[in-house]
């Protein structure tokens, strides 16, 4: 007896061993991939799927400002340029065909909700229903993924995509079209067949400017607008770099200009730093004052201001008619807490 106990283990391991071996070759067909380009492990043959875009995990809107609008997450209907690269810095295949083409990129989603006011997160969709699935198609199957909004963008080549923020930012929709929000470096192995979120941040400094009369001045004699002087309103955007070794690729750019802002409003600029004059303004005079507007008062920091992003500058300039000083808080962009103060006079 103990033979045939034997002989039928044994039969029933061989019975296994070509159940496997048969599934795994459906597997590698089903992938339907070149022998040196694409893994043969079917979990490693998902598509490339994202569930949703977050703003800033754990933010939470404290201000009515329209530099804020975006904090709560983004509107039913937005839509997010989405890129994704392998690890050669090519673009991952629209089909798991050996025959499928190179995705066309940039990949354009939108969200089909306005997003929850707990998590500032939306879900995302296709914006063409007919957009075929991305899959990975280079030899370690890792998906490189950046992504942003606006897709306002201006696209000067596959790598290289600028966006400006406004010259005029006195009026709340020009402040919120130069919100720039994106992702950092994310690395998708095997894409695994779970959805993707998208979280992102603001690639814009924030900047909050108030006007403290003192001395004999009141508020009537402080600015409702002013220019911010000095300063790039570029920044450039290299999709498959920051995919593929992270966000330092983007970066600050152009010539410097103004901007034209208001005191009861945020401005959004570019990360850059600021050495020369800064503000330019005029203080209102008054006939019972017995002056007449003082115009072109500039402010220029006694040090280097340097301005990064997803923080928030909080910048108070106090005003007397022979004198003007500047005190600067900086807190991070979603959190009114103040962490630390900086002092430029």
């Amino acid at each position: 007896m103990f033979p045939m106990i034997y002989k039928n283990r044994k039969m029933k391991t061989r019975t296994t061993y070509h159940i496997l071996a048969i599934a795994a070759l459906l597997a590698l067909w089903a992938c339907s991939s070149d022998s040196d380009s694409w893994p043969k492990d079917s979990n490693e043959c998902t598509p490339i799927l994202f569930s949703s875009v977050s703003i800033d995990k754990n933010s939470v809107k404290t201000r009515t400002m329209a530099a804020d609008t975006h904090n709560k997450g983004l509107d039913k209907g937005a839509e997010i340029n989405v890129f994704i690269y392998n690890e050669n810095g090519n673009p991952v295949k629209n089909g798991d065909e050996d025959s499928s083409p190179l995705a066309t990129l940039p990949l354009v989603y939108k969200t089909t909700d306005d997003a929850n006011p707990e998590t500032a997160q939306s879900a995302l969709t296709p914006k063409e229903s007919n957009t075929s699935p991305a899959y990975p198609n280079g030899e370690n199957n890792n998906a490189y993924i950046f992504a942003f909004y606006p897709t306002t963008a201006t696209k000067v080549s596959d790598d290289e995509y600028t966006f400006s923020a406004s010259t005029d930012q006195r009026v709340a929709d020009n402040i919120i079209q130069s919100d720039l929000l994106a992702t950092d470096l994310i690395i998708q192995p095997r894409a695994g067949g779970k959805a993707i979120d998208l979280p992102m941040s603001h690639r814009m400094a924030k900047i909050i400017v108030k006007f403290n009369p003192t001395g004999s001045l009141t508020e009537e004699n402080m600015p409702t607008e002013f220019q911010v002087i000095n300063v790039q309103k570029d920044i450039t955007i290299r999709p498959k770099t920051t995919a593929t070794s992270g966000s330092a690729s983007i970066t600050t750019s152009g010539a410097a200009t103004t901007i034209i802002a208001n005191s009861s409003e945020a401005f959004l600029i570019p990360p850059q730093t600021i050495s020369n004059a800064f503000l330019k303004f005029t203080i209102k005079g008054k006939a019972s004052d017995k002056f007449d507007d003082i115009i072109d008062v500039t402010f220029t920091p006694t040090q280097s201001l340097t301005l990064e992003a997803n923080n928030v500058y909080e910048i108070t300039v106090s005003v007397n008619v022979n004198y003007v000083t500047v005190t600067a808080a900086i807190t991070p962009w979603n959190h009114e807490d103040i962490t630390f103060d900086k002092y430029i006079l």
